[in-house]
């Protein structure tokens, strides 16, 4: 049965796949600077000639993959001398740099898996999955990360915790 993981905390997920009891890896499929498109622009508040940290990666709960994520983050917010440390979790480094994920903005959709996702995921094509498109801020409001991710729904269930509207 999946681990139930509540939407409404955001958490490593390095963290997630320890506490659902399983094994963390994550695979590098690509790590590379770049200048970063109008999308990313508009997400990260960037100047047009501003590069992002691009991050690439497969995400595995016990060699099973289960996350296959692209990460963008403002270059000019990593000192010179940290940008090859970022290790497997992602909110640690930022974390570390004193850029830590405070909260954050996520727009969740139901996709089915694209030839590309299916390779990462070993999952058939046309396989459900549950996909993130999300900011997340520092302490002081400014976006330090966007994320778009493909997850599977074999280790996590994913919930979210609602409550009455009053008045």
């Amino acid at each position: 049965m999946p681990n139930r993981h509540s939407l409404d905390l955001n958490l490593s997920y390095t963290a997630m796949i320890q506490d659902a009891g399983y094994t963390p890896s994550v695979k590098v499929v690509q790590q590379s600077q770049e200048v970063a498109d109008e999308d990313t622009r508009e997400l990260l508040q960037l100047d047009e000639e501003d590069k992002v940290l691009l991050l690439e990666r497969v995400r595995y709960a016990d060699d099973r993959p289960v996350v296959y994520s692209i990460d963008r983050v403002p270059l000019k917010i990593i000192p010179i001398s940290h940008v090859g440390e970022v290790g497997p979790s992602l909110f640690e480094f930022l974390e570390n740099i004193r850029r830590g994920a405070r909260n954050g903005r996520a727009k969740l959709l139901p996709v089915l898996a694209t030839a590309r996702e299916s390779q990462y995921l070993s999952v058939p094509e046309g396989v459900p999955l549950l996909f993130f498109d999300e900011v997340d801020y520092d302490m002081s409001g400014q976006p330090v990360v966007a994320s778009r991710e493909w997850h599977t729904s074999n280790v996590f269930e994913m919930w979210i915790n609602r409550r009455a509207q009053v008045g």
